[in-house]
């Protein structure tokens, strides 16, 4: 059973893993990726900047879970072999689609900031700004600041070198913060 803060105990989430990947238990499954559904959701909504699109690749990433948790080791956190999958989704997305090319050559046409409908100072969408940093970067900064993944697992669930993860959400940072300050 989930503690307070609605973690399993590692014993209970092997206990579990087995259950659901060894003996088709879908309610085992379920306790497992339940509280991380949103999160999930979240990532690939930052990444893809699309409703629709994040929810798609939120139920591809489950199902390809599901099939695939009995190749789960257990080495690192049930979390970040999740993210793992939802961002090879995504990259797999990007590579099939012009949708988001198409965006972005969009979104590079629109102003980066609206007026306030009492012509207050302009405001850049959050949005914007994430969309302004390449995939690679946008995805170890969400990872890093919006789910609190690790430097290491995110260096796995990228499957970059830790330094290039360091690099990536430093860089990150910096642009949001020079875009922020000149918006």
């Amino acid at each position: 059973m989930p503690d307070a803060s609605g973690a399993l105990s590692e014993a209970e989430e092997q206990r579990l893993i087995q259950r659901a990947a060894y003996s088709s238990d879908t309610k085992a499954f379920d306790t497992l990726i339940v509280p991380y559904v949103g999160q999930l959701r979240g990532y690939l909504r930052g990444l893809s900047g699309n409703d629709s699109d994040a929810d798609d690749m939120t139920q591809t990433t489950l199902t390809k879970a599901w099939s695939q948790l009995h190749r789960f080791d257990g080495s690192g956190r049930l979390v970040a072999w999740l993210f793992r999958i939802a961002h090879r989704e995504f990259l797999q997305n990007l590579r099939s689609t012009k949708r988001y090319s198409n965006a972005m050559t969009a979104l590079a046409d629109e102003p980066q900031a609206r007026s306030a409908a009492d012509g207050a100072a302009a405001a850049i969408d959050v949005q914007t700004i994430l969309a302004s940093l390449d995939p690679e970067s946008r995805a170890a900064l969400i990872l890093s600041r919006a789910m609190g993944l690790t430097h290491n697992e995110i260096s796995q669930t990228l499957d970059k070198p830790l330094g290039t993860v360091k690099s990536l959400i430093n860089r990150a940072t910096q642009q949001l913060v020079a875009t922020h300050e000149h918006g």
